[in-house]
């Protein structure tokens, strides 16, 4: 539910108000079971090519929203159901709409331009279909027409039979059996009773927003689940004169929208806590998650950072079992998950009180990211007044993420009781919080003094309102003030108009990516007989591996086999750089004997015995099933035993310590820097950090390998940026020749670099699976496999040393010590060869088709990564273009007025051929490292960049303001795809700079292994105004047509927003009388800023005692 790339459209008929509500959901958590009665709206159901495409649809893929596209179809339902709901939404509807949904090739900007078409507001750029949208003049793109207006009743109708359903007089119990589940919907508060006491440990599922992802992604088993989304009396809303009771049923974005309703009719002074409630709700996940968790099911699930619990708990509310009523304090909550209700209770309703006059009720939260985040740490706060006075009466602070449950600071609040609201109070209440709130450094989730120091400076954000009595005010990205979509450099004015290169052009596939029409590698049908791998992977970093079972695994139901090293036929490492890496941990006695007897140390001689692994998630084996739930089953019953090898190498310290080096150590010198040293004025040393980056691609690494024919022959579908490395890596695994594996693409879900080698190995281990059981075999890795198994960017550390000579003015500097750097191989785009086609054969782009790549059609292709796919597919596009276009030209010259089918006709007839082949791999490019001369680069792309933010000193919580982007990219083919790329890349190097954190365990395992533990960049962290410039009048010789790469390139720049950071907290310093170097780390995260600032807050907070305990994670 992280990434919302599945978001689907649930509609539901409620007979009470004879109404349909319509809302968006995830996918990936709606239990089948859970829909009966409801009708599901899919992109596919909107619109389509082949019929008539919806306006969302229309208007996303002309506003170039649409780059890679895997994540197209979940922005397109998620403005879809805001469009059904909300016809003419807000520019905050928008935002709120899109926040959960992930994108991590197009920077947002233009997702929200063509969604921006839909708003009403006065400084939006046009009326609701009207024809002058910035959108559609000459400037933007050249599709022509206007866009197809918004018209709600022409929507899809809700099926008749499901409203004769929902009004029946008598609706059933609904159970459904699985393998080994079994599901029950009651249609009743008293037959949900006696469920839950007769199955006390079976879990109630209403929003399977907690249930849904321990059962997916942890193999939580539970035999029992009471589903009670048809018990009406859990979704009764009753108002009185001190409150309003919420039945424990209702939604998350129900509760916000009742709360939002009450507030206008009620005095000021009694809407206090409503209105703190609905600023938390506004960051409770997103609207995905709000529209189908449960507010009771967030109180009794208890999470220890909850955003809700801390609010509701300092606001008095209680809470309505079937046997009474349980106040929400800090007795309600006794440890993590669990809270004082018995195991067979039932919570049917939370009260929400009224406040009183002279009561303030505050929310409070600081987060990784500004929405769609799990809390760092999170506070609901209270205070009442003595009537005409500013002597506390009654405080009620509680705190989430500071324990393992939410947590009461009973005696702050005892301390401030009968004391004045001022600065003397707050002073004292500081020492007791610290003291009262403790954390050890091993505690879950680490950031230890920045959580406790958050804890004084929320406590103080809390003071500043009260007393100022400042109305609260949510604080939300507005993309009102951005500007109107960035404007294109014009062609030469004798330029052919039938000639499309350097026009910003929609690329070819928007419009079935918008319609999700678009084919990714797991969307082919399966096959007869197809089975399903799934990777078991080593749960230790270096050790042994002294048992392998595998006895469990192939007992299970639709277990076909576990595939190991000893499986390989042909080669079983693949050696990239100079270094090997295994298919599996391999053991050369390893054999199918021992395999069987499945015991090693009773089978096997412990001295042969040598299989060894490196690092958490190297893969050992692979089991294959007919579906995929078998096969994680099977990966889950493999047993390992493991023994511990000494000395570990996780930081770049622990590397440099041991010397542990990649080989060749490159060094780049001039002069002699030891002599220069010795005679100087002054000396500078530092160090740089800079943290690892996930690729984080939409669309996980998928292939499908099937054998075809009769003699050994593989069809290799797979997501990968270079075909020809996966074709060779499969046939060198199996020992056949290349020939006889061909390797289909058709597009990725975005790759950045990531899907080349790891790629190559997977497919082999996945063709070894399909060699072995002569069926084809399916390989999808889920989101936290792929970020264990595969690489990314790694972490950087860097010593440098510079002397200053005054009177010469010169610095000299040594880089010391610099490992772990990366290929950045991260960004490229081959879209643009249509164009290059239309201008070589003087046709028209709607006449060029682009199929899939192949290596049985396109052999010894080169990668599309490091920006190069368009210089390389380009110009080979050209030279294939050139050749027919010579071949047509004695026809064309017979018949210049004829057509192109015409002079295509009468080359057949005159046996010309017309099929061609170019081929370009670029420049012999090269470094000579001993005598340090060569040329390691083809030409360079030029840019620069300016950014403005503005940092809270109390919470090291930043925005964007501005950013400013000119790029030299020489003459741009399509500057709508080079400008997507421009913004895609600043606002991935924005993540790599300030957000993207990648955490480790002490024992090497990765714990950010998801979207809800590493944040990429949402829609909150776009610049409120991004602006776009393509430098004119730029030339490069070195590529086609003048152009030159720019995916990659513009990464860097996201540093600038580092940088703008750095200089406020340089800032902050100041104002606290701090002068002079500090450190700054990236990637520079709230956490980071925050102590960077050295305020009184972070000063207060004792320093842990070194070799106290474990940090929870390494510093890498």
């Amino acid at each position: 539910g992280g990434c919302g790339a599945c978001t689907v459209m649930v509609s539901r008929y409620q007979p009470a108000t004879k109404t349909i509500a319509h809302y968006s959901a995830n996918a990936c958590l709606l239990p089948l079971c859970q829909l009966h009665g409801a009708a599901i709206t899919t992109v596919e159901g909107i619109g389509s090519s082949k019929t008539r495409l919806h306006p969302v649809q229309e208007r996303i893929a002309k506003a170039h929203g649409s780059q890679c596209g895997f994540c197209t179809p979940g922005m397109v339902m998620s403005m879809y159901a805001l469009l059904r709901n909300k016809p003419q939404p807000t520019m905050e509807d928008i935002t709120q709409a899109l926040a959960g949904n992930l994108c991590r090739c197009t920077g947002y900007r233009p997702i929200v331009d063509g969604c921006r078409t839909f708003c009403q507001e006065a400084n939006c750029c046009q009326a609701n279909g009207g024809a002058n949208c910035c959108l559609n003049g000459d400037e933007n793109t050249n599709e022509s027409g206007h866009f197809l207006p918004l018209d709600p009743t022409q929507e899809l109708i809700f099926p008749p039979e499901l409203i004769l359903m929902a009004e029946a007089s008598n609706p059933q119990t609904l159970t459904f059996h699985g393998e080994r589940m079994t599901w029950v919907s009651p249609t009743s508060l008293e037959e949900l009773v006696q469920l839950k006491a007769k199955h006390p440990k079976a879990p109630l599922v209403m929003g399977n927003t907690n249930i849904g992802p321990d059962i997916k992604f942890k193999g939580v088993l539970h035999p029992l689940i009471i589903s009670p989304i048809r018990v009406k009396e859990l979704f009764e809303v009753s108002q009185g004169p001190d409150g309003v009771w919420v039945g424990a049923g209702c939604s998350l974005s129900e509760l916000h929208s009742l709360l939002e309703k009450m507030v206008p009719q009620h005095p000021e002074e009694k809407t206090e806590l409503l209105r703190a409630l609905i600023q938390q709700l506004g960051y409770l996940g997103s609207q995905q998650i709000r529209n189908v968790a449960s507010l009771g099911g967030n109180v009794a699930s208890a999470y220890p950072n909850s955003d809700l619990n801390p609010v509701l708990a300092a606001g008095n509310c209680r809470v309505r079992v079937v046997s009474g009523e349980v106040p929400l304090n800090q007795e309600f909550f006794v440890g993590f998950g669990k809270t004082v209700l018995r195991p067979d209770d039932v919570v049917v309703s939370v009260f929400i009180p009224f406040s009183t006059k002279g009561e303030y009720v505050r929310a409070l939260r600081q987060a990784p990211r500004k929405e769609v985040s799990f809390a760092t740490v999170t506070a609901g706060m209270r205070v009442r007044f003595s009537e005409g006075s500013r002597t506390v009466q009654e405080v009620s602070l509680y705190f989430g993420g500071m324990g393992p449950t939410t947590v009461s600071a009973a005696k702050t609040c005892q301390a401030v009781t009968g004391r004045p609201w001022n600065e003397e109070t707050l002073n004292e209440a500081y020492d007791v919080l610290l003291g009262e709130l403790a954390l050890p450094l091993s505690a879950p989730g680490g950031k230890v003094e920045f959580r406790r120091s958050l804890t004084l400076s929320l406590l103080f954000k809390f003071y500043l309102d009260v007393l100022q009595k400042l109305r609260e005010t949510v604080d939300r990205v507005s993309f009102l003030n951005a500007r109107p979509p960035q404007p294109h450099p014009h062609v030469p004015k004798d330029q052919d108009d039938q000639d499309p290169v350097g026009r910003p052009m929609m690329h070819r596939s928007a419009v079935s990516q918008a319609t999700g029409e678009a084919v990714y590698c797991d969307d082919l049908p399966q096959t007869d007989g197809e089975l399903f791998l799934v990777l078991v992977t080593s749960s230790r970093a270096h050790a042994k591996i002294t048992g392998l079972d595998v006895s469990e695994a192939l007992k299970l139901p639709g277990v076909v086999d576990v595939i190991t090293a000893n499986d390989i036929p042909g080669k079983k490492t693949r050696v990239m750089f100079g270094y090997e890496q295994e298919l599996f941990a391999e053991d050369e006695v390893f054999t199918q004997t021992s395999l069987e007897n499945l015991d090693f140390r009773k089978n096997m001689n412990y001295k042969n015995f040598c299989l060894s692994v490196v690092c958490v998630g190297q893969t050992v084996c692979a089991v294959v099933a007919d579906t995929k739930a078998h096969a994680k089953r099977g990966a889950y019953a493999v047993k390992i035993t493991y023994e511990d090898l000494p000395d570990p190498i996780f930081t770049i310290e622990d590397a440099i310590e041991k010397s542990s080096y990649f080989e060749p150590r490159r060094v780049v010198a001039k002069g002699d820097v030891t002599e220069a040293f010795k005679s100087v004025d002054r000396v500078y040393e530092g160090q740089i950090r800079m943290g690892g980056q996930e690729h984080f691609y939409m669309e996980t690494q998928s292939m499908l390998v099937v054998p075809v024919g009769e003699e050994r022959e593989f069809k290799v579908y797979v997501s990968t940026q270079w075909p020809t490395l996966a074709q060779e890596a499969v046939a060198e695994t199996l020992d056949i020749q290349s020939n006889r594996v061909t390797c289909h693409v058709k597009r990725l879900g975005g790759a950045f670099g990531g899907k080349v080698i790891v790629t190559s190995v997977l497919a082999s281990i996945t063709a070894v699976a399909a060699w072995k059981t002569n069926r084809a075999v399916r390989c999808v890795l889920e989101r936290g496999e792929d970020m264990l198994i595969t690489g990314g960017r790694h972490p950087v550390l860097g010593k440098y040393k510079v002397r200053q000579k005054t009177q010469l003015k010169d610095q000299y500097s040594k880089i010391v010590k610099k490992n772990f750097n990366c290929d950045n191989n991260w960004f490229g785009s081959c879209l643009l060869c249509g164009q290059v086609a239309s201008r070589e054969l003087h046709i028209p782009t709607s006449k060029v088709f682009i199929s899939e790549t192949s290596t049985s059609s396109v052999p010894n292709t080169c990668p599309s990564a490091a920006s190069f796919g368009t210089d390389a597919n380009g110009m080979a596009v050209k030279e294939a273009c050139e050749i027919l276009y010579r071949r047509l030209e004695p026809i064309r010259q017979k018949d210049p007025g004829g057509s192109w089918e015409t002079w295509v006709r009468e080359a057949h007839l005159q046996k010309i051929s017309l099929s061609a082949t170019g081929f370009f791999r670029g420049k012999d490019l090269y470094y000579d490292w001993d005598k340090m001369e060569g040329q390691p680069y083809a030409y360079f792309t030029f840019g620069a960049c300016c950014s403005e933010v503005e940092l809270d000193c109390l919470t090291g919580d930043y925005r964007t303001l501005r950013t400013d982007v000119v790029m030299d990219i020489g003459r741009s083919i399509n500057p709508s795809v080079d400008i997507g790329q421009i913004e895609g890349a600043f606002t991935q190097g924005l993540g790599l700079y300030t957000l993207e954190e990648l955490n480790y365990s002490p024992t090497g395992v990765l714990y950010s292994r998801g979207p809800s533990q590493y944040k990429i960049p949402a829609v909150c962290d776009v610049p409120l105004r991004f602006n776009v410039y393509l430098l004119p009048d730029s030339h490069n010789p070195h590529a086609i047509y003048s152009s030159k790469g720019i995916g990659e390139p513009t990464l860097f720049l996201g540093s600038s927003v580092f940088f703008a950071i750095k200089d406020a907290v340089t800032a902050a310093r100041s104002d606290s009388g701090l002068s002079g170097p500090f450190t700054l780390d990236t990637p520079a995260t709230p956490e980071r800023a925050f102590l960077a600032c050295a305020s009184p807050f972070v000063k207060k907070v004792p320093a842990s005692k070194p070799g106290s305990s474990k940090p929870w994670a390494l510093n890498i």
